[in-house]
């Protein structure tokens, strides 16, 4: 099984030094899933501006310009922030746990941004920002252009434990970022982001539930990963790509506890011919007591959270 190998080699080189560069390298090289598809790309812009839409619809203020925007886990080529300073968005600050920022990648985000610039501008229901425009025609040689974006980009940073001021931010958002988080982690991280969040402030989450070897082996089903027991998952699992296998329910549970108010949130099995199968697969036991079809067979889980 091609997902088994995958996750031994990941295994393998999560404890070498380097191994960011190397996993880097690896995607660009071997499974050439670096720079991402057009298909992906689509897809990320529209997950930012999925974020982008909590903002506008709970928050008070309406000024793009004024709003201050904090997303965490952003990843290699800055998709989400880049497509929000397109729609005007001039105030954000990006951080993550490493420096994954690749001046090629983020070079070709732009490029796809130019190309499919009406597509682009379709989505965001307005042209696209002066800023930027001049940005795509000609492309930066350096990251220095982020800061004239209003992108301020920062790692290595915790969120376990940040030096942000308290009441801080407007909005903040993360996408196929808590997936990847171990949940003790995760519950202090919730308490970070609710003392960083002004009061009234929004929190928008998208999470990916499915098994992720799913996205490179069709063979495995996107419930894979919950036939293992937590001991035997270990054997597979790794700190490069780590997979905490967490249900709808157990992310409900702390962002309540931590204390948000859950304003809204959409459920999404993202491949139905994979949860159909779900009543014959042997479940660990971890997972038995959960309920099929409103925890176990979701496979997305778009949350929006408010600082009361």
């Amino acid at each position: 099984m091609k997902w088994v190998l995958k996750a031994l080699v990941q295994k393998g080189i999560s404890g070498m030094p380097g191994r960011e560069r190397i996993h880097y390298l690896l995607q660009k090289h071997l499974s050439r899933s670096l720079p991402i598809p057009d298909d992906i790309f689509r897809n990320k812009a529209k997950i930012a501006l999925k974020h982008l839409q909590v903002w506008k619809k709970h928050c008070k203020s309406n000024l793009r310009s004024q709003a201050k925007f904090l997303e965490f886990g952003a990843g290699w080529e800055l998709v989400g922030p880049l497509v929000n300073a397109a729609a005007g968005i001039r105030n954000q600050t990006v951080v993550d746990i490493s420096k994954h920022v690749r001046l090629e990648l983020i070079r070709d985000t732009l490029n796809k941004i130019r190309q499919q610039k009406e597509w682009v501008e379709n989505q965001i229901g307005a042209p696209i920002s002066p800023d930027i425009q001049k940005i795509i025609v000609a492309l930066p040689s350096n990251l220095a252009f982020l800061n004239d974006l209003g992108i301020h980009y920062s790692a290595p940073i915790d969120m376990r434990s940040t030096n942000f001021a308290p009441d801080s931010f407007d909005l903040i958002l993360n996408t196929s970022t808590l997936e990847h988080i171990p949940r003790e982690d995760i519950v202090r991280i919730l308490v970070e982001c609710f003392r960083i969040l002004r009061k009234g402030g929004m929190m928008s989450c998208v999470i990916d539930l499915t098994d992720h070897f799913a996205h490179y082996d069709q063979t495995i089903t996107h419930y894979n990963f919950l036939k293992y027991s937590d001991a035997l998952w270990w054997l597979f699992n790794s700190k490069i790509h780590f997979q905490n296998r967490l249900r709808c329910s157990d992310y409900l549970e702390m962002f309540l506890n931590a204390g948000f108010q859950v304003v809204e949130y959409q459920k999404i099995i993202e491949r139905q011919a994979d949860a159909d199968l779900l009543p014959n697969l042997k479940l660990a036991k971890r997972f038995k007591s959960n309920d099929i079809r409103s925890d176990i067979a979701v496979g997305r889980l778009d949350v929006v959270l408010r600082k009361n």
